[in-house]
């Protein structure tokens, strides 16, 4: 087994791990949304109208404290499915994938932990968001926040004018040098919709990567998403949201027997994860 498939099973818990196939990538995609901005001519900004733009920013893609249910549709690599997420801002998210009517992967996300299972391999994890570094470095970046951010287009890290880098054919950029955890994290944001439209996490030696690319609808609601995971290939997962409603309901979850711990195949390609 390929330990680096493994870890980008790993990290796509809740978009149905091991279905995932590579294709090419990520910077194609960039370009092609890059070329689609629009090309309005940006201005200089003062720095006073700089923190004001940030200001609205914020305000725009701040996660608000309510709790949603959407429909899904998921494409994973040349597979699709339908599933459904229900969200509570800062708390969980829960994600039930089925075909034909049945459950076929489920995932749970809260703040210190996450659970999974899927059928086709009849794995299943469980366990917290710390522990998945000591499967390999480059999982010390995925937690909670960062699945909430990338999931549902809000800023991987606070903006600040420091972090601002470049404006350019109506794209904002901000980047945060990688610190302790080496890696670096880029936002592109729309200067006139304040909306996201990229964002990515990037280990410095640039072995390992996590980008998320967005649309919206025409009233600005995130309309799809678009997850990659880089390592030795690319995996990509592709979620299409339906209409919104108003609170999560239930977040069932009961992990199912007889299924085989991610932690035990770790274990038998070499990797200690105890």
């Amino acid at each position: 087994m390929n330990r680096y498939r493994l870890i980008i099973g790993l990290v796509a818990l809740a978009f149905v791990v091991s279905m995932f196939s590579s294709c090419k990538g990520g910077r194609e995609r960039r370009r092609a949304i890059s070329e689609s901005h629009t090309l309005m001519e940006s201005r200089e900004m003062t720095s006073a109208e700089l923190k004001r733009w940030i200001d609205t920013t914020l305000v725009i893609t701040r996660p608000l404290p309510y709790s949603i249910s959407s429909r899904v549709n998921v494409q994973l690599g040349s597979h699709g499915v339908s599933g459904e997420i229900r969200y509570v801002a800062g708390e969980k998210i829960w994600v039930n994938v089925s075909l034909l009517g049945i459950t076929f992967a489920r995932a749970l996300f809260t703040t210190d932990s996450l659970m999974y299972y899927e059928r086709l391999r009849k794995t299943s994890y469980e366990g917290r968001w710390e522990e998945l570094e000591r499967v390999h470095a480059g999982l010390g970046v995925v937690d909670f926040h960062m699945m909430e951010s990338m999931m549902f287009a809000r800023p991987i890290f606070s903006l600040t004018k420091g972090e601002f880098t470049s404006m350019e054919n109506g794209v904002m950029t901000f980047t945060q040098e990688a610190h302790r955890d080496g890696f670096n994290r880029v936002i592109e944001i729309d200067e006139f919709t304040h909306r996201i439209t990229a964002q990515s996490i990037t280990s410095s030696d640039d072995a390992i990567s996590y980008t998320g690319e967005y649309t919206y609808d025409e009233r600005g609601a995130l309309k799809e998403m678009l997850f990659t995971v880089r390592a030795a290939n690319y995996a990509t997962v592709r979620c299409s949201y339906g209409v919104i409603r108003d609170g999560a309901g239930a977040t069932p979850f009961s992990m199912p027997e007889g299924y085989k711990s991610v932690k035990e195949l770790l274990g038998e390609i070499g990797i200690d994860s105890n």
